[in-house]
């Protein structure tokens, strides 16, 4: 939980835009604790590798590949959340 709560203050700070940062920082906390709930449920392998390939493509100023990449992340969220709720 820290360590995602690290990666999000990374993409924060690299966005360089503290409105939007603002703005996502409640969703992000409620993030963490639907997923610290429902883990058991999840790949926790496959939501590392894919936060581990935002992380590189935005370390690399790879802007089309962080967007893939972040786009990849929230699909697997969102599928994650529906999967959890649908159960």
């Amino acid at each position: 939980m820290r360590i995602d709560h690290d990666f999000d203050e990374i993409l924060e700070a690299a966005a360089r835009n503290p409105f939007a940062a603002q703005a996502v920082s409640p969703l992000h906390t409620h993030c963490r604790r639907f997923w610290y709930t429902f883990q058991h449920t999840g790949d926790l392998l496959r939501t590392a590798s894919l936060h581990g390939k935002l992380m590189l493509a935005v370390a690399q100023g790879d802007e089309a590949g962080a967007q893939k990449a972040s786009d990849d992340l929230l699909d697997y969220m969102t599928e994650f959340t529906r999967t959890t709720v649908e159960m």
